[in-house]
Order: structure tokens, then C-alpha cells, then sequence
């Protein structure tokens, strides 16, 4: 973190939900919330930036449908408050251990159950009057190309978010938050989730639209480019084009 800081980048330890959760489980819950509360102090401690929770590997339980919800003593109301409940609890051990973070959350997680837990994170981040903000760094966006789309998406979460908080929660968004467009130019979707990647020409209109969108951060997910980035092997990377041919655009900062 120190070599980073002099070379003048920013630094974030990751946090991601990687198991479903009951979130119904008071006593899974008081250690659930001690393990942010420690991942956001050793942050703190090793010299992060700040903080990012990425939400997406449990993706299924967002959905009022999940296998997992019998909805036995419960509503769907009265589930979406218990989500809102551990969302809160999660920002509140975040915060308390590291009060100055900024706050990354990946990714938009369509409109569902995930959408709230955005929105918990928002409002209690304007509650304590954060300085940080939370920042939404977006996926839907990695190979879509095309400013117009960019500018869209950006546009309808901004909307959905603003439907959703509270008026002291719309202000904090519109003054210490923002939306990271992310990009995703190298390698291809082992899933094939995602498309294809865009070209270099391709990416410049994107990494514009990138830029011009997303008022703080934006970010490029480089996945099995990291040997080819680094300079030590380009064997076997299975991009569009080079790795080196896209750099320049991200040194060139392109608007359009």
C-alpha cells in the first residue's frame, strides 16, 4: 500500500459474499458482523483507501423466489426489512472501524433484494455523514461499448436509487457518491455472460463514455490479463488484440 501510494494509486481490500446467508439467524449474525468490523480494521491498519463489497456471488437469494425462502412466519415485506436490517449492520461495523472509507460496491445486482442493500449502505453512510461516499461500480456496462447505453444505464440506476432513499439519502447520493462505469476489454467470459470484448477503437468510445459517466472512480476488470499487463507473458492470452494496444487509451483519457 505504501509502494502505491507513491506511485499515486489508491488501494481497497475486497470483501465479498461468498455463501448464502440466513438472514434470519441472530446468532450467524453477531459474528457476520464481527468479520466486517475485521476486514474493515486490518483495512484501516494496512493503509487502504478504503473498503469494497462485492455482492454478487450469492445472487440467487436476491430474487423473492429462492428456494430458500419458505416464507414460514415471514412476508415478503417483512423479508425485504430483514435485509435492510443486516445491510445496516454490515455498514455500521464497516464504518464504526473505518469511518473515512470510501465505500465500493460491486456490482448494480439488478432491482431486487440486492438493490436494497445499496440503498442501506447509502442511508447509513448519510446518517453519520460519511466522507467517503459509496460509490456503485456497475457490470452490466463491461462490454457494452456504446456511450448512449453507458449514459443510459448510468441514468436508470441513478433513478432507481433516487426512488428509494430517503430525502436526507438523496442528498448525501447526489453530493459524496457516484456511479463507476466498469470495463471489461481483455480475455474472454468463461461464462460467456458478458459478450464479446470490444476492440481497441471500440474500448476508446467506452473508456470516454467511462470517464464523462463516472464522477470519482472508474475501473477496467483485467481477469486473465494480469501475466500479459505486467509485461511477462502474452502466451496463450486469448484477447481481441494485444493487451498493449488498448494502454494507450487509458493513458490518453479520451472524451468524446
Amino acid at each position: 500500500n505504501e509502494r502505491a501510494r507513491a506511485a499515486g494509486a489508491e488501494t481497497f481490500l475486497t470483501m465479498a459474499f461468498s455463501h448464502p446467508f440466513d438472514w434470519f439467524d441472530d446468532l450467524a449474525w453477531q459474528k457476520i458482523e464481527n468479520n466486517f468490523r475485521q476486514f474493515a480494521l486490518f483495512a484501516r491498519s494496512s493503509g487502504c483507501t478504503g473498503v469494497a463489497i462485492d455482492i454478487e456471488y450469492i445472487g440467487e437469494q436476491y430474487n423473492f423466489a429462492w428456494e430458500g425462502y419458505d416464507y414460514a412466519g415471514y412476508t415478503r415485506r417483512e423479508l425485504v426489512a430483514k435485509v435492510r436490517q443486516r445491510g445496516t449492520q454490515i455498514a455500521r461495523a464497516v464504518f464504526d472501524a473505518f469511518p473515512e472509507a470510501p465505500l465500493l460496491t460491486f456490482p448494480e445486482q439488478g432491482y431486487n433484494l440486492g438493490t436494497w442493500l445499496h440503498v442501506t449502505w447509502i442511508e447509513e453512510a448519510a446518517r453519520r455523514r460519511a466522507p467517503g461516499g459509496v460509490h456503485l461500480c456497475t457490470e452490466y456496462t463491461y462490454r457494452r461499448p456504446n456511450v448512449r447505453y453507458m449514459f443510459a444505464h448510468a441514468w436508470r440506476n441513478d433513478r432507481v436509487l433516487q426512488s428509494l432513499l430517503s430525502e436526507a439519502g438523496r442528498t448525501y447520493w447526489a453530493r459524496s457518491c457516484s456511479i463507476a462505469e466498469g470495463l471489461w476489454p481483455f480475455g474472454v467470459d468463461p461464462d460467456d455472460g458478458h459478450g464479446v470484448a470490444p476492440t481497441p477503437e471500440e474500448f476508446r468510445q467506452a473508456y470516454a463514455a467511462s470517464l464523462m459517466v463516472s464522477r470519482r472512480y472508474n475501473w477496467v476488470y483485467t481477469h486473465d490479463a494480469s501475466e500479459a499487463m505486467l509485461g511477462r507473458s502474452d502466451k496463450g492470452y486469448p484477447g481481441q488484440a494485444p493487451v498493449a494496444d488498448y494502454l494507450p487509451v487509458m493513458r490518453e483519457r479520451p472524451m468524446i
